[in-house]
């Protein structure tokens, strides 16, 4: 009985794995780390691509502990640390705005982004596939209503390491 019993747990172990591959796999934005993730408050390369056969659009902030480079600024992650289900409040100071931003399908864009402490970090990304009209990018993120049928671009785990 208890064989019978293990054998079960490693199958439903196994399908449980193939079925979180396969969801993974299949979704449209995909965020990648291109380089090493080395010591907080280091720069870290993120990739976003596209795998999709339309184009999505994504908001991207210009300010925030999160930005390294103003002028090109970061997609407007939301940032996880650890297992906790709340964000890294890392953003802009009220006044400021997150601007649309679109990747068409197959396209990539690389960004760098800081995280200023020690940790276990997961970056997730809400994004839609389909809307790219001239009139969202002529308003404001906050502005769109489109987010209401937005999926979410998650990365895989990853730690930052400690200060040299």
């Amino acid at each position: 009985m208890i064989r019978r019993t293990n054998r079960i747990v490693s199958a439903s172990a196994v399908l449980s794995l193939l079925l979180l591959f396969c969801l993974n796999t299949g979704a449209q934005l995909r965020i990648v780390f291109a380089g090493d993730i080395s010591k907080a408050g280091e720069p870290i390369t993120v990739k976003l691509t596209n795998n999709g056969k339309k184009p999505i659009v994504f908001c991207r902030s210009f300010c925030g502990s999160l930005v390294v480079d103003t002028k090109w600024g970061v997609p407007a992650f939301d940032v996880r640390r650890g297992r906790s289900k709340s964000s890294l409040l890392w953003g802009c100071d009220v006044g400021w705005i997150d601007v649309p931003d679109a990747l068409g399908p197959g396209e990539s864009a690389q960004f760098h982004l800081k995280l200023a402490a020690p940790g276990k970090y997961r970056l997730l990304l809400k994004y839609v596939v389909g809307e790219q009209s001239d009139s969202v990018f002529h308003k404001k993120c906050e502005e769109l209503d489109i987010w209401k049928k937005a999926k979410l671009g998650r990365s895989r785990p990853f730690v930052v390491n400690g200060e040299g």
